[in-house]
């Protein structure tokens, strides 16, 4: 994977503020007995507008630099055929990933916690886990 930049992760950030700072106006604009006059209610889809702008270029940003947004950008997620989900390859897969949690939490031991490799293998292993066996009952633990 290619190193992202830190100029491109604080302009994602900057669409992101500016997303939230102009749905914030349009909600208060919106808000009966908050807009003075017709005018201002008249500003409410313009500052929605922007906030929706500037969403798809804080994601369109982060797609650039790597991001994974399948089903948030408007793409249908993949799906997989159920008798894929539990296959021999799978559980290997799984048992790899969780002897690899258990080593990645070494290494960020060892570099003080700064790394989070174990967190990104634990959330793999927690997928797979999911589509072998389901999502976890709670209120059965």
């Amino acid at each position: 994977m290619s190193q992202v930049r830190l100029s491109d992760l604080d302009a994602a950030a900057k669409d992101v503020q500016m997303a939230q700072q102009a749905a914030l106006v349009a909600e208060a604009l919106s808000t009966p007995g908050q807009a003075a006059d017709e005018a201002q209610a008249r500003l409410v889809p313009i500052y929605a507008r922007k906030a929706a702008e500037s969403c798809v270029q804080a994601l369109q940003r982060l797609e650039n630099m790597g991001a994974h947004l399948t089903g948030i950008t408007g793409q249908p997620a993949p799906t997989v055929p159920l008798h894929l989900l539990d296959t021999l390859a799978t559980r290997i897969l799984l048992a790899a990933l969780e002897v690899a949690t258990v080593a990645a939490e070494a290494v960020d031991r060892e570099r003080g916690n700064t790394v989070n490799f174990s967190e990104t293998l634990e959330g793999m292993a927690l997928g797979l886990r999911t589509e072998i066996f389901g999502p976890v009952d709670l209120r059965q633990e």
